[in-house]
């Protein structure tokens, strides 16, 4: 991995991390790190990785992510983050110390300070005193600075760890409230066995990329968007009202302030982390930053603290998609499927939905569990448990927020 710049011109204070699911915890480093930054003149960046360390390090172990890379780029860049910078975690930079990689991203994205959360670590060498990555960088000029430390109240630690653990449980609300918004999956419909169109709730079948975290087995209260055809919507991001495309290159440095083009998108370069000694740009559109964003949120938006409305790490409304109330069951149907081995599934019924799905993606939000999956003893039951659900479903997308 080379040195070379990515925007030589730019001074920037940079946090360093995975920062998957973008989570409270995350936006308390962020928040310090934009103060900072504003404090000092510098550019707030994150250091982030295309894929997890641990891919590298000990593959086995790789937990289920949170959120797509797509999704944590701009989930930053809404909290108040200038630039993204996505590195390839490699074997190169696996051997890096924690001296060598201050060093690199010193000399090649013009990073002079950078900002350590809590049990933030990182380099070979393995350092865990904050004094040790002070000695570390004094040599290179980088300072040092470490984040206040966040605890969510009557919780704890906001952490992933804590947060993937509270969706295998089922406990979508509490990991909703952990992560600043709603849990959420996306996936595009595919044909399942048609079934519940003949007893008056037809589903749409998801398929989820299984390196996802998916929530426990049960019948789910959920807001779903209909983004588009798999089609239509290849490359779509749905955190901005005009956005286009996504990022086209997993390796890349986003500038949320490049010039915006006469059709209204801005165009961000597109740096690769991986090319030795040179630079390789590409066009990735992102709306501009005039336009108001939205964001994988229930439909009545958490309420931030105050005066947080109006600020980046605001809580913002999918406000021009398509969206249903809908209820979601993940399991394996046991009332109408006796097979030995029955698969797991996630389908979702939207309430108020006409029209074919097929072929489309949608984007669901978890915000309350309302039951386990149960096997019925006629479809009669089945049909009446049902419409149980949807009144409680649609009673859960009323309620004022999902972190009271």
């Amino acid at each position: 991995m080379s040195q070379q710049p990515s925007y030589p011109t730019a001074r920037r204070i940079a946090a360093i991390g995975t920062f998957d699911g973008v989570h409270l915890g995350h936006r308390a480093v962020v928040d310090y790190l934009v103060e900072e930054g504003t404090r000092r003149g510098l550019v707030p960046a994150v250091v982030t990785f295309s894929s997890h360390p641990l891919a590298v390090v000990r593959p086995e172990r790789v937990p289920l992510a949170l959120c797509t890379l797509e999704q944590r780029i701009l989930r930053l860049n809404e909290a108040g983050v200038h630039d993204v910078i996505v590195l390839p975690f490699d074997e190169k930079l696996r051997r890096m110390t924690a001296r060598d990689f201050i060093a690199f991203l010193h000399a090649g994205y013009g990073v002079e300070a950078i900002v350590l959360g809590f049990n933030n670590s990182f380099g070979s060498d393995r350092l865990k005193e904050f004094d040790g990555y002070v000695d570390a960088a004094s040599t290179i000029g980088v300072e040092i600075l470490q984040a206040p430390r966040y605890e969510y109240s009557g919780f704890g630690e906001a952490s992933s760890t804590a947060i993937r653990h509270l969706i295998a449980s089922g406990d979508v609300a509490m990991a909703s409230r952990l992560l600043g918004h709603a849990v959420s999956l996306s996936g595009q419909v595919i044909g399942g066995r048609r079934i519940g169109r003949t007893i008056g709730f037809p589903t749409a079948n998801l398929q989820i990329d299984p390196s996802c975290a998916i929530p426990a087995e049960g019948v789910y209260a959920c807001r779903a968007c209909v983004v588009g055809t798999d089609k239509d919507s290849a490359g779509f991001v749905p955190s901005f009202a005009t956005a286009t495309s996504a990022v086209a290159a997993p390796d890349a440095v986003i500038d949320a302030t490049a010039d915006v083009g006469a059709d209204g998108v801005k165009v961000v370069s597109v740096v690769d982390a991986t090319a030795d000694g040179s630079t390789v740009s590409a066009a990735a559109g992102v709306a501009d930053a005039d336009v108001p964003p939205v964001s994988s949120v229930p439909h009545v938006p958490p309420v931030p603290d105050e005066g947080a409305d109006s600020s980046p790490s605001g809580f913002r409304v999918l406000s021009d998609l398509p969206c249903y109330p809908a209820m979601v069951n993940i399991g394996r149907r046991p009332t109408v499927d006796s097979s030995a081995k029955p698969q797991l599934t996630v389908e979702a019924h939207l309430i108020g939905f006409e029209g074919n799905l097929y072929g489309s993606r949608l984007d669901v939000e978890f915000l309350h569990r309302l039951r386990s999956e149960q096997k019925f003893d006629s479809l009669a039951s089945l049909i009446s448990q049902l419409e149980a659900d949807k009144v409680a479903t649609l009673q859960c997308l009323s309620a004022p927020s999902i972190t009271d």
